[in-house]
């Protein structure tokens, strides 16, 4: 097999002491029996390879072309909590406003989980880092927030991972998974506030 491919190139090259053409050679070539018809299979390897790179091509614009309508521009959504400071135990409000001419999906719930948003808290160091909390288990729906219009969701702080579980306080922000991030919010020890 290596012997008629090293002969393939020689004669496309003109390396075998022939006179002919190129066009005569690929002619001769493509006339030439091979072992397991070399240059059929060379062929369609080829068309196969076009046909891959193209159907690939087609592929790649086609999800660029569906993910970019479902993109949300955050610089003109708003994302608010109804406050700054929260003491220990008390319900987090925050607002999503779209103010962008494009029309935005959102989930439609009235409490926050796990299933469509993240809640981080900022460490000492300046990172964030998400906290659990449980995912309902039934399916979310969603909902179109026109120019103009508004959703509001309520973080339970208490129960938000186990029945249990309060949030510490902290600095922290609700991040959604369509990309939308609230401002920063606090929760302060309802002990310390005495």
């Amino acid at each position: 097999m290596s012997e008629v491919r090293q002969e393939v190139r020689q004669e496309l090259r003109g390396d075998s002491g022939s006179s002919i053409g190129l066009a005569s050679r690929l002619h001769w070539i493509a006339k030439k029996p091979a072992p397991g018809d070399l240059y059929v299979r060379m062929r369609s390897e080829l068309l196969m390879n076009s046909k891959k790179k193209t159907m690939m091509f087609i592929i790649g614009i086609c999800f660029l072309l569906v993910c970019n309508t479902h993109a949300v521009d955050t610089n003109k959504v708003s994302c608010v909590t109804d406050k700054e400071i929260y003491q220990q135990g008390e319900d987090v409000a925050v607002t999503i406003t779209n103010n962008a001419s494009d029309e935005i999906t959102i989930v439609d719930r009235k409490y926050i989980d796990g299933g469509f948003a993240t809640i981080e808290i900022k460490d000492k160091d300046g990172t964030w880092h998400a906290i659990e909390l449980y995912a309902a288990a039934n399916i979310a729906s969603s909902r179109i927030l026109r120019k103009g219009e508004s959703h509001g969701y309520i973080w339970k702080t208490i129960g938000y991972h186990r029945m249990d579980t309060v949030a510490v306080s902290g600095a922290y922000r609700i991040i959604f998974h369509n990309g939308i991030i609230s401002n920063q919010f606090f929760i302060r020890d309802r002990t310390l506030s005495h």
